[in-house]
């Protein structure tokens, strides 16, 4: 698995096309991961996110929280690959190559960001800024 970029670029790289090998991978991760498994995917993606500079005055993980949570990430990755999808993994990689590995992971990690989108909360918090809209503006828009 050296040959293998890191996991994160799997997670936020542009998409690439998924083959049937590819979909059956990606298909056993959902499956086989609980709703534990993917907030623990999403806690690493949130953390990972947190060291760009951009994010600087916003909060930042600390480097224990980063190195548990990559370490979790690896040991979800470990079990999905040589246990739980291990015959989807091998044809994937033997007939579609490490992209196939790459397209699942990121399948899999969409599914997890669907689900902390889902939640009331966050999904309160991410349309609230629709409330600073200029509606007016917005719809006149439309009869120019």
């Amino acid at each position: 698995m050296k040959k293998l970029l890191p996991l994160a670029l799997v997670l936020f790289s542009a998409a690439t096309h998924a083959g049937a090998y590819s979909d059956d991978l990606a298909k056993c991760l959902v499956r086989s991961t609980s709703s534990n498994d993917r907030n623990d995917l999403v806690r690493w993606m949130f953390a990972v996110s947190s060291v760009h500079p951009a994010l600087s005055t916003s909060t930042r993980v600390g480097t224990e929280a980063l190195e548990e949570a990559n370490r979790k990430t690896a040991v979800l990755l470990n079990r999905l690959l040589t246990q739980d999808c291990l015959q989807q993994a091998r044809h994937a990689r033997r007939y579609e190559g490490d992209v196939a590995i790459f397209n699942s992971f990121k399948a899999l990690g969409e599914v997890a960001s669907l689900e902390l989108f889902r939640h009331p909360a966050v999904n309160s918090a991410l349309t609230s800024f629709t409330r600073h809209i200029d509606s007016k503006k917005i719809d006149d828009l439309t009869l120019r």
